[in-house]
């Protein structure tokens, strides 16, 4: 005889293939009510727009808007697990290039326009204050408390108006 019991249900599986199938079917379910519900608002949301258009300036561009928002809600009702999610990471990806392309403009027009002179200007007034170099001649770099401090006062009021 055996100490092992002999119990056929013990070296099951402690889930099962058809466990996890039905519940992948049903976050599909899900996914797809999601994506199908956010077209539909993206469509709303775009002929809203469309009939701001049409109401402030009687632009045909509100006939594209339309279309465009119409094609949107189509689709996501339809397929929208599909066509749907293709073209939401057909745009998801033009946007992020888009950001990336606006963001190195902007930043590198920001700083030759704005940061360059504004330093330029400052260092030729010797109104900057950042050290630019090591001194030689300086024993330390630390300042007592009183120093730099043009004889402000101490205590909360410094902290809440520091320049």
């Amino acid at each position: 005889m055996s100490a092992v019991p002999q119990n056929p249900a013990a070296s099951l599986p402690v889930w099962s293939r058809e466990g996890r199938d039905a519940g992948a079917g049903e976050r599909a379910r899900r996914a797809a009510a999601k994506a199908r519900a956010r077209g539909l608002v993206q469509g709303a949301v775009g002929a809203a727009a469309a009939v701001v258009l049409w109401l402030l300036w009687r632009t045909p561009f509100a006939y594209v808007v339309a279309a465009i928002a119409l094609a949107v809600a189509l689709l996501a009702a339809a397929s929208s697990l599909g066509g749907y999610a293709r073209l939401s990471r057909a745009l998801e990806t033009f946007g992020r290039w888009v950001g990336t392309a606006v963001t190195w403009l902007l930043m590198t027009l920001l700083f030759y326009l704005l940061f360059l002179p504004f330093g330029a200007l400052l260092r030729d007034r010797r109104r900057l204050r950042l050290t630019t170099g090591f001194d030689p001649a300086a024993a330390t770099y630390w300042r007592s408390p009183g120093e730099g401090r043009q004889g402000r006062p101490r205590g909360a009021e410094s902290y809440r108006q520091q320049f």
